[in-house]
């Protein structure tokens, strides 16, 4: 629907609208829940649920900004929501109950995994910033800590409570800046200490 909001006053109406479902029933699917987040989403590993709370990694910004003058520059969260029963009538949605945002501003998610109570997430103008996010506590997300590496994860696997695996691209240039497209990269990176992630080793 977006050029029906072309023009609209309240702004460019970028968000994801998210819908749950209980799949627990393998004869019955049930409608649980809606709600909506600012910005857009990278892939399936940009949302996850984890003990009955939705956690969500987006980038605002991405669109409609070609055509603006003077935009704003883009910025990453990662929001979590939870299911809510209006109980005067009985309306399922998901309500916002926590948000670190304002994470690398012009730059965009280029991936983005959660793994029980941490969120990983990768974003990208010149050099790689990998940031380690704590989510154990849904209303206060916090950012454990940042590595920045030359090259870009596109793909986060995590292999162990202190090792990611990333596949990605490397840098284009000596000075880490850029991307060379014409290969892969993979990487290893160390989060034993999360507020101080280290590269390990590339291939």
């Amino acid at each position: 629907d977006w050029w029906w909001y072309w023009g609209d006053n309240q702004g460019s109406q970028e968000a994801t609208n998210i819908h749950t479902f209980d799949i627990s029933n393998s004869e019955q699917t049930v409608y649980t829940g809606s709600g909506r987040v600012a910005g857009t989403i990278l892939n399936q590993f940009s949302i996850s649920e984890y003990q009955g709370v939705i956690r969500v990694a987006t980038t605002e910004g991405q669109w409609a900004r070609w055509w603006m003058e003077d935009p704003e520059p883009m910025s990453s969260s990662v929001v979590t929501l939870t299911h809510q029963v209006n109980t005067s009538t009985g309306e399922q949605s998901l309500e916002e109950i926590g948000k670190v945002d304002g994470i690398a501003p012009e730059e965009r998610i280029w991936s983005a995994r959660f793994d029980g109570d941490r969120a990983y997430i990768v974003t990208f103008e010149q050099i790689d910033p990998l940031w380690v996010i704590d989510v154990s506590d849904e209303t206060n997300p916090t950012i454990l800590g940042e590595l920045k590496v030359p090259g870009v994860s596109t793909y986060i696997h995590p292999l162990s409570r202190d090792h990611l695996l990333t596949i990605g691209l490397a840098p284009a240039n000596e000075d880490g800046t850029g991307l060379d497209w014409s290969g892969t990269q993979i990487s290893l990176f160390d989060i034993g200490d999360p507020t101080d992630p280290q590269q390990a080793d590339t291939l």
